[in-house]
């Protein structure tokens, strides 16, 4: 349930201060509904502390095997909440 993950996830990214890669594998072996937890963390730590923060073959290797966009939609987010923003 949204009320059970969303603290713990928030109390993760909190408890590691944004360091994606501690807080990630925190949350991978939290238990439970491990996987929702640590995306939500995952999500919260780049948004706090940026792509940067994730090791760089951590991103190579996510991009490699799914073809996300990382570095590129976050980019153009980034843009579109500034342009409506002024």
């Amino acid at each position: 349930m949204t009320y059970d993950v969303v603290p713990v996830a928030i109390a993760i990214f909190y408890g590691e201060k944004g360091d994606p890669v501690p807080a990630v594998l925190i949350a991978a072996n939290y238990g439970g509904d491990a996987d929702t937890v640590g995306a939500m963390v995952g999500g919260i730590c780049g948004t706090f502390s940026g792509i940067e923060a994730f090791p760089r073959q951590y991103i190579e290797k996510i991009e490699r095997v799914n073809n996300l966009g990382l570095e590129v939609y976050p980019r153009k987010l980034a843009r579109l909440v500034q342009d409506e923003a002024r």
